[in-house]
């Protein structure tokens, strides 16, 4: 992949955002170890940089592990989010993608209420310094 590649993207991503508006965006975040949602994240971040509208934009995490800055309680959701998982089958055939994704998941409840079994942490998008 090369810069134009990524330049690409960010363009593409830059124009749907400008005529969709929305009032957030959460995109993998900037530090994933993995190449494609690396990449998908310096397309992103950069769109962002572009845009003419505030918004607010929140990195999640998928194979590695961030610095959490927001935690929420996906509890009530977590067997949605196990059979979404399950719809991975090139993945599934590499890695337990859905205990991976779960067992970080379950870690993540460590900051949560009492009771709650499973949080999705992200990061805070900030212009001008990414996630």
């Amino acid at each position: 992949v090369t810069d134009a590649d990524v330049e690409q993207l960010a363009e593409s991503v830059r124009a749907h955002l400008e005529r969709v508006r929305p009032e957030v965006v959460y995109y993998p975040w900037a530090r994933e170890a993995h190449s494609d949602h690396w990449i998908a994240a310096l397309g992103i971040e950069r769109a962002l940089q572009r845009l003419a509208f505030p918004l607010q934009a929140f990195g999640y995490e998928v194979w590695t592990p961030c610095v959490a800055e927001v935690v929420l309680d996906i509890s009530a959701l977590v067997e949605r989010k196990r059979a979404a998982l399950r719809e991975h089958a090139s993945q599934l055939l590499y890695t337990d993608l859905v205990h991976m994704a779960l067992g970080l998941n379950a870690q993540r409840s460590l900051y949560l209420p009492k009771g709650a079994t499973h949080g999705e942490a992200f990061v805070r998008w900030r212009a001008g310094g990414g996630a």
